[in-house]
This record gives C-alpha cells, structure tokens and sequence, in this order.
C-alpha cells in the first residue's frame, strides 16, 4: 500500500490499527508474500487507485 499512496507509515499505521510504525513494514512484507495481493478481491480495491 505504501507503494502507491504518498501519506506517511505513521498516518497509514495508524489509520489502519496496524500498531507502532516500525512494525509496519514488516507487516506489508508479510502480508505481500502471502500472495493476498493477488486474490480477485484485493485486486478490485486497489484496481480503484492510481498507481
């Protein structure tokens, strides 16, 4: 997500409850090699956004 917005980890950590900032690279990692980013659903939402 951080790839195609152009706010902060702090205001994206946070906005997300995704809990202290440091931690939220390491969360995007994990959650890009999961592969969710390529389920039919995330896709639609992120199709919304330029990127």
């Amino acid at each position: 997500m951080k790839r195609i917005t152009s706010v902060s980890r702090s205001w994206l950590a946070q906005r997300l409850q995704m809990g202290a900032t440091s931690s939220l690279g390491s969360l995007l990692h994990r959650y890009r090699a999961s592969g969710a980013l390529e389920r039919p659903e995330i896709r639609a939402v992120l199709s919304r956004f330029p990127a």
